[in-house]
């Protein structure tokens, strides 16, 4: 059985109907990204090269204990806690069945990847000059998610690419179309995105604290506040002065308190700032009153950000989702030191501060753009990348 090619037709298929067309199609095919998921599960364990890791383990007896645990203490209604389990999980499965076996491409495949995201941009971006600056975008819906989209496709050009100053700037004018959403989170990641690939020299002694880096990072954060700061003020400032708070600094505002009340171990799965708290309406919400305020009454944006559904799994959990991604971190360093592969360990780093800036203003996380960017991350920290990439193309410094 020919597995590289098997998996090159498994990313064309989870970057087509997971992102590009998810929403045009996802009325009519709800569970698209829970199905490439069970695909995943399912191509890992039948893969020769199957193998169950002590983190993947130590990932199943935490999930499955927190599932077990919100059975005990049930909050919400039984629908709500799998719902949530599942959604939870989601994301970690993507990444755990890519990174466990040996998900490597053919050149000719990762070639015909990028020219597949080329044709997309290409094909997407009048779609997003019709529809500039309105609150729908169309069969995309949200801007947010179109924005998001770009980026994948952007990250997804460069990972399979050769490498070259060329492919950058195809990477960068294809997330470019992003603009379009007018989304400031977007404008942030995209300048940090620039950034980092463009003008940061990690050098091969991977000193981070020089002059020159210090300098240059502090420029892209200004440049990238300075286009968030509307929304940052507008949500967390006046938002939050208001004397009917808005839902998003409110959810912040009150996870606070009720993790003051639940601390260890949370409140359970599909009780707080998740899908299945705002579809079957979390008894929480009545509990604390939270039904008093205006949006989260009316069920509005409870599930607008991924960190304060953190509150859960408790200062455990939290524990052990800063451990995660702790330890990719340090995964991302190694390889780094091992291969001095430039563009794979900026990419890399690149996907951690994308989701460090969705989590806060969006789900994306468990969504099924996250489950698209976990696949491409799980792609990216795998040796065999690293060391064929360095192999062929190692003269990938930008800067």
């Amino acid at each position: 059985m020919d597995y590289k090619k098997i998996n090159f037709i498994i990313y064309i298929f989870a970057l087509t109907f997971g992102v590009i067309l998810y929403n045009p199609i996802g009325r009519e095919f709800r569970y698209i990204d829970e199905g490439i998921i069970a695909f995943l599960v399912l191509y890992w364990i039948t893969n020769p090269k199957f193998v169950l890791k002590k983190e993947f383990l130590l990932f199943s007896g935490i999930a499955l204990f927190y599932l077990l645990y919100t059975f005990m203490y049930p909050i919400n209604v039984n629908r709500a806690i799998w719902m949530d389990f599942f959604m939870q999980i989601k994301p970690y499965l993507a990444f755990y069945s890519i990174y466990q076996i040996d998900f490597t491409f053919y050149e000719r495949d990762k070639q015909a990847i990028c020219r597949f995201c080329l044709l997309a941009a290409v094909l997407i971006l009048p779609y997003g000059l019709l529809y500039f600056g309105q609150y729908l975008m169309g069969i995309f819906y949200l801007p947010a998610h179109f924005a998001t989209m770009m980026e994948i496709l952007g990250i997804s050009y460069l990972t399979f690419s050769k490498k070259r100053k060329k492919d950058l700037i195809i990477s960068i004018l294809i997330m470019s179309i992003g603009l379009l959403s007018l989304r400031s989170k977007f404008f942030g990641f995209f300048t940090i995105y620039i950034g980092i690939l463009l003008f940061w020299d990690p050098n091969k002694r991977y000193k981070i604290f020089t002059f020159k880096n210090i300098f240059i990072f502090s420029i892209i954060l200004g440049i990238a506040l300075y286009f968030a700061w509307n929304k940052i003020y507008f949500y967390f400032v006046i938002g939050s002065s208001l004397e009917n708070m808005m839902a998003r600094p409110y959810m912040y505002y009150m996870a606070g308190v009720i993790l003051n009340d639940y601390p260890l171990l949370g409140t359970g799965l599909g009780t707080y700032a998740s899908y299945a708290s705002s579809l079957f309406y979390s008894p929480l919400y009545y509990m604390y009153k939270m039904n008093e305020n205006y949006e989260i009454g009316n069920n509005l944006y409870v599930m607008d950000a991924f960190y304060p559904s953190l509150i859960q799994y408790g200062l455990v959990g939290i524990y052990f989702f800063i451990l995660f991604w702790r330890k990719r971190y340090h995964e991302i360093k190694q390889l780094y030191k091992v291969s001095h592969n430039t563009t794979i360990f900026k990419l890399s780093l690149l996907i951690v501060v994308f989701f460090g800036l969705e989590s806060f203003v969006d789900s994306t996380f468990i969504q099924n753009r996250g489950m698209m960017m976990m696949m491409i991350f799980a792609i990216l920290l795998k040796k065999e990348m690293s060391h064929e990439e360095t192999t062929h193309y190692s003269n990938n410094n930008y800067y």
